[in-house]
């Protein structure tokens, strides 16, 4: 009897990581468009302000483009700083903790959502070229 109710816990409990898992992978990409979103509308504003007073032509898709390869690149810096070399490094030269693997996959996380949020802005930078040269 014992035997039963310990293998339906750990079914109940991968039940429930499962599904937590499910949720994580939905509000995954939900996170980066807003944030991709949020930079969108901010260059927005910066691309109509500096139209409006300057009368130059409308240049969204190039800061977008330019955004998209700053945002990559951090998130490389990101994914890179938290690796076992550069991780020593840090502890020798500023005294920080030892290198963990639940502080690299903590980074990781943190990287994975810089990255696909660069790889967006520089998909809409592209649909914007596309629809600016269209028209």
């Amino acid at each position: 009897m014992n035997l039963i109710n310990i293998n339906t816990g750990y079914q109940l409990s991968a039940e429930i990581s499962e599904s937590k898992g499910k949720s994580r992978l939905t509000s995954f990409p939900i996170v980066c468009f807003i944030y991709a979103g949020i930079l969108l509308l901010i260059d927005l504003l910066f691309v109509f302000l500096i139209s409006f007073l300057l009368s130059t032509p409308f240049f969204l898709s190039s800061i977008l483009f330019m955004e998209g390869g700053i945002i990559l690149t951090f998130g490389g810096f990101v994914e890179m700083s938290s690796s076992p070399p550069f991780a020593k490094f840090k502890e020798f030269m500023y005294k920080t903790p030892a290198w963990t693997p639940e502080y690299h996959k903590k980074n990781q996380k943190k990287a994975l959502e810089i990255i696909v949020t660069g790889i967006i802005i520089i998909i809409l930078s592209i649909m914007f070229s596309y629809l600016n040269r269209s028209f």
